[in-house]
């Protein structure tokens, strides 16, 4: 019996190469399965930061008698145009340019 046969030629279980796991931050990653741990919680704590970065200006514009942000009227956690159109405003905001952003949450 080999290995693969224990896991199915399953790559998670597989430890990673020290060429693979150089540069990786979380130095307990060992195997696949460790890494693809890693990136789950990593997207989650991503998706909680959108939440909240979505919610806060919305329930604020709602706070003040102001008509509530729609975000594109699309889940930004989509890939797609939504997202991109998003980020490309966020990229602009991050230089102080604040009207792609306050177009796109408008729309």
């Amino acid at each position: 019996m080999t290995e693969d046969d224990l896991h199915g030629g399953d790559d998670a279980a597989t430890n990673r190469t020290p060429e693979e796991r150089v540069g990786l931050i979380p130095t307990w990653i060992v195997t696949g399965d460790d890494l693809n741990r890693a990136e789950r919680a990593n997207i989650a704590a991503g998706l909680r930061w959108v939440r909240h970065a979505v919610c806060r200006p919305t329930f604020l514009a709602g706070r003040l008698g102001r008509e509530a942000f729609t975000w594109g009227r699309a889940e930004l956690t989509d890939p797609g145009e939504t997202r991109a159109d998003y980020i490309a405003a966020l990229k602009v905001a991050d230089g102080f340019d604040l009207e792609p952003l306050v177009a796109f949450a408008r729309l």
